[in-house]
């Protein structure tokens, strides 16, 4: 079998010549820099060039030469910040991303130490706060141009959204105190943050459809929903609030291409 129709085969339930491996399609299974560096070190190869794929988790491309040991059949593009994005660098090395939020350097990734909505708020503040233009442009740029090039090299189209599904950046923006209290105590704001979140989240989606939706055979998104132990909500409290807008996610990606959907919890 050749690499696409092996990856397509599995997916679709069928069974493959041997199994598909990826190491680094997306941001779930990528390794971080500091561990490439060591894994090169320990190997006693000469140091890959350092090529970051997530920088607040502090994680990296997946080197060539692993790649075609493993015979990994797969490829990755994803959407960029725009072209205006300032990210507000501090002399101690934090940044702020498009929602406003402020990551702060620790040993290997960046930590979330800002709370932007935090505190007694109303739904005018929900309105009023940072929310990323969609408009500006340089968000999808190169991303058709990539996919063409992977599916001319037998690769499967990972389109990696790793940004933190709806739960988690409710939880980054108001923090996890506030917003797990609004569960139960307002669950009409909770239901208008969510909502919020959810259009931002939605108009990024529609643009990389209308960029390379025809082209994608895997979409991934992110959603930390539990513990070690249990989900860090009740089950009906995730009926109620996050599945609902994972289905219109799930619902436009699934009428408007033929990707698959890769959830990573």
């Amino acid at each position: 079998m050749k690499n696409r129709e092996r990856v397509l085969a599995a997916l679709n339930h069928q069974q493959p010549d041997k199994t598909p491996v990826s190491i680094g399609s997306h941001s779930a299974d990528s390794a971080s820099l500091y561990l490439i560096d060591e894994y090169e070190i320990w190997l006693g190869r000469p140091l890959s060039p350092r090529i970051v794929t997530d920088k607040i988790q502090g994680l990296g491309y997946t080197p060539d030469w692993l790649r075609e040991k493993l015979g990994m059949e797969f490829g990755t593009i994803g959407m960029k910040l725009p072209d205006s994005f300032d990210p507000q660098v501090q002399p101690d090395g934090a940044w702020f991303d498009e929602f406003g939020m402020k990551l702060q350097p620790v040993e290997y990734y960046f930590e979330n130490h800002s709370l932007p909505l935090k505190g007694e708020i109303t739904e005018s503040d929900i309105d009023n706060a940072r929310w990323p233009d969609i408009n500006e442009s340089g968000r999808t740029k190169g991303m058709r141009e990539t996919a063409e090039a992977l599916i001319a090299n037998d690769k499967i189209v990972v389109c990696n959204m790793m940004d933190g599904g709806i739960f988690e950046r409710c939880l980054w923006i108001r923090g996890w105190d506030d917003f797990l209290s609004d569960l139960y105590l307002d669950t009409k704001l909770a239901h208008y943050f969510i909502d919020r979140v959810l259009e931002s989240y939605l108009a990024r989606w529609e643009m990389q459809i209308d960029a390379v939706g025809d082209l994608v055979d895997v979409w991934t998104m992110s959603e930390d929903l539990g513990t070690q132990l249990n989900l860090i909500i009740s089950l009906e409290q995730y009926r109620e609030y996050i599945k609902p807008a994972h289905r219109i996610i799930f619902d436009l990606l699934h009428s408007k291409t033929n990707g698959k959907i890769l959830l990573h919890s």
